[in-house]
């Protein structure tokens, strides 16, 4: 069994400008295996941004695709972080570790594993243009 690994968080544009909707996709570059029951949460550090389409519950050896969400950005320019919070339900068990990289475009990945579950933040810090 093993966890997947993320290369980073990309949105669906370079340029984000207020009160526009893009897609932001948390890119694997390794698929985890013997995982099943996982939940996705994602969140903004702004209440002025709206999340949505994000799945949660998904079985995940059934489906391995690149965890996404929609983001509505805030209507007021800035600096935000937008976060994924993923939990994975293991298949067996795995030992108790925690490990932080830094990733390229202000992006950090955390992964906290436990005997029968893992826990990956990641979190992107990202500019909001005014238009």
């Amino acid at each position: 069994m093993s966890v997947p690994l993320f290369s980073g968080m990309e949105f669906s544009r370079d340029d984000l400008y207020v009160g526009e909707t893009v897609d932001v996709t948390a890119v694997q570059y390794k698929k985890g295996k013997r995982l099943d029951r996982t939940s996705y949460v994602w969140s903004c550090s702004s209440d002025e941004a709206e999340l949505s389409g994000g799945k949660s519950g998904v079985f995940y050896d059934s489906d391995k695709s690149d965890p996404s969400c929609r983001i509505k950005l805030p209507k007021t320019p800035g600096r935000y972080t937008i976060t994924l919070s993923a939990t994975y339900n293991v298949s067996g068990k795995i030992g108790n570790s925690s490990k932080t990289e830094e990733l390229k475009g202000n992006t950090t990945v955390t992964y906290t594993t436990a005997p029968t579950i893992c826990n990956v933040v990641i979190k992107k810090v990202f500019d909001v243009k005014a238009q």
